[in-house]
């Protein structure tokens, strides 16, 4: 997993528990998914679920499918909410995989 900092310094795993907790908390922003997406990509994990995301126009993307591309981009990538590495406050989301 890339380290690099996307604008305004968000890293792919701050990303990563944003769109978690989103899908979570069910205000999931397009715009965090879409984020992920191109930091992912510039990492070179182009699974089909990122290149969807960058080849759309959020606006144009129900929620539905929004959230359903996001629940695909962590799975792709073995995002774990319940790393030791995670802050606590994000570790809530590990007490189930919510996107599951």
């Amino acid at each position: 997993m890339s380290n690099a900092m996307v604008d305004g310094g968000v890293g792919t795993e701050q990303l990563e528990q944003t769109v978690c907790l989103g899908l979570r908390e069910g205000n999931l922003d397009p715009q965090n998914v879409v984020a992920l997406a191109c930091e992912l990509l510039g990492s070179f994990h182009d699974s089909d679920a990122v290149l969807e995301v960058i080849e759309r126009n959020p606006a144009q993307v129900s929620s539905a499918e929004m959230t359903a591309l996001a629940r695909r981009i962590l799975d792709d990538v073995g995002f774990d909410p319940g790393s030791t590495e995670a802050a606590p406050s994000w570790r809530a989301c590990a007490t189930t995989r919510p996107w599951h």
